[in-house]
């Protein structure tokens, strides 16, 4: 489809991983790419009246998407960058299998079941340490990489997993304002007003790879950072439950991260961050 800014892009939905290749490829010929989510596809499809489902059908209704909706076309991945992300995207599932491999290892399996899963586990600890070693390497030879992640692990609560996280998944860290960050990856509040009726604040969408780290690293930080352990006793004081005092400092954790990548400073204890002022 033709770019009304001038020039052509295209517009594909995911497809599990399989697309990269095309998207990689179309980026080193110029072409800008947007990967729509198909949710909002389908759902821009059945209002326009198609509830049918085809390959002809969804090409034309991508079209149709891109010329309707702005989209954003982020440029090529920096090959680092990308680097870290499938290290991490690979470290999951093993960690994943490690903990089922546990699990089962706990229910008192017989002898040669227990041996089994004895070698299966050993061979998840050496595998995992060495997705581990090269997502660090790949960090830390790329001077950009290893920068911002110094930043963000000058947060307490914030450890090497996250760090490598955000500056794999979460590259515009510190060029959005707040409001921009927070609802990226999914931690805005959401209003669900009617009328005189103010319904409740719900949290949704946006990177859940982010958000699942950052849920850890508030967990580590209402433990032994100061700032934000006050702000959770805070809000547990004026009636919040555990759940959304936990969700807040997830919320004020990224800002304080967004405002340590706009200034390039590390971490001052009792600082006000800038983005607050922006959110």
């Amino acid at each position: 489809m033709v770019d009304p800014s001038g020039g052509d892009r295209v517009v594909c939905e995911p497809t599990g991983g399989y697309e990269r290749a095309a998207v990689r490829w179309l980026h080193g010929i110029g072409v800008s790419v947007h990967v729509a989510h198909p949710n909002r596809v389908r759902r821009f499809a059945r209002a326009a009246g198609h509830h049918a489902k085809t390959d002809a059908l969804d090409a034309r209704m991508l079209v149709r998407y891109g010329a309707v909706f702005p989209m954003p076309c982020p440029l090529a991945k920096e090959a680092d960058r990308e680097v870290v992300q499938d290290l991490l995207r690979r470290r999951k599932p093993l960690v994943q299998q490690r903990v089922q491999e546990s699990q089962r290892l706990d229910k008192g399996p017989t002898e040669g079941a227990r041996a089994s899963i004895e070698r299966h586990l050993k061979w998840l600890d050496e595998e995992i340490a060495q997705v581990e070693e090269a997502y660090r390497a790949a960090v830390k030879n790329n001077a950009s990489l290893a920068a911002s992640a110094a930043l963000y692990q000058s947060v307490p609560g914030v450890g090497e997993l996250t760090a490598a996280t955000l500056v794999g998944y979460l590259p515009e860290l510190g060029q959005w304002s707040g409001k921009e960050v927070t609802a990226r990856v999914g931690l805005a509040p959401w209003a669900n007003d009617r009328g005189r009726q103010q319904g409740y604040r719900s949290t949704r969408g946006g990177r859940g790879t982010v958000r699942q780290v950052l849920y850890l690293a508030a967990l580590a930080a209402i433990r032994c950072n100061d700032d934000l352990k006050q702000f959770c006793q805070l809000l547990r004081a004026r009636g919040k439950t555990g759940k959304v005092a936990l969700v807040a400092v997830m919320r004020k954790l990224l800002l304080v991260l967004n405002a340590i990548a706009q200034r390039g400073t590390p971490w001052v204890e009792h600082h006000a961050p800038p983005g607050n002022k922006k959110a």
